[in-house]
């Protein structure tokens, strides 16, 4: 996680959001596939406890009691099983959530510094800026100098 968040760092704003969009999108799939099996295990448990319930009925009436204490101790633990897996799901939408935020907030924190570095770079020219001029109206440069040195601190 921290390797994303210094990766994040380096890029301009526009790629940082495609990044995030990205990341988030990656660790939703991952989620999803996870909460798919676990919702596939839920659901063969659900089978079995029929199944259990099936066999509680079957064969003559006199023998229902017995086997109905035979199946309950199974029920039981297929019913702990079960909230264990709905536990594990919402554990997985929650981890995936917190891991999205934080990307999130980091890219966030990348945009903010970058806009930060922007203007501290803003700042530094226009101080350079009005130093040449300075220059040029205490006579120091020519007009070509100052013109020259302007256009090379501009990038024209």
């Amino acid at each position: 996680m921290h390797i994303v968040i210094l990766f994040l760092l380096m890029l301009p704003p526009v790629l940082v959001a495609q990044v995030t969009d990205s990341s988030c999108s990656s660790i939703y799939s991952n989620r999803d596939s996870s909460i798919a099996i676990f919702e596939a295990e839920i659901k063969s448990l659900r089978s079995d406890k029929v199944d259990l319930s099936l066999y509680e009925l079957s064969g003559p009436l006199h023998t229902v009691p017995q086997r109905r204490l035979e199946t309950q101790t199974k029920k039981r633990e297929i019913d702990s099983r079960i909230s264990q897996l709905r536990s594990q799901i919402s554990s997985a939408h929650d981890r995936a959530n917190s891991q999205c935020r934080e990307i999130k907030d980091s890219s966030s924190n990348a945009e903010f510094s970058s806009a930060e570095t922007s203007s501290k770079k803003a700042s530094v020219l226009v101080s350079e800026l009005e130093r040449l001029g300075q220059l040029f109206k205490e006579g120091l440069l020519t007009p070509e100098e100052f013109n020259s040195a302007k256009r090379a601190l501009l990038g024209i």
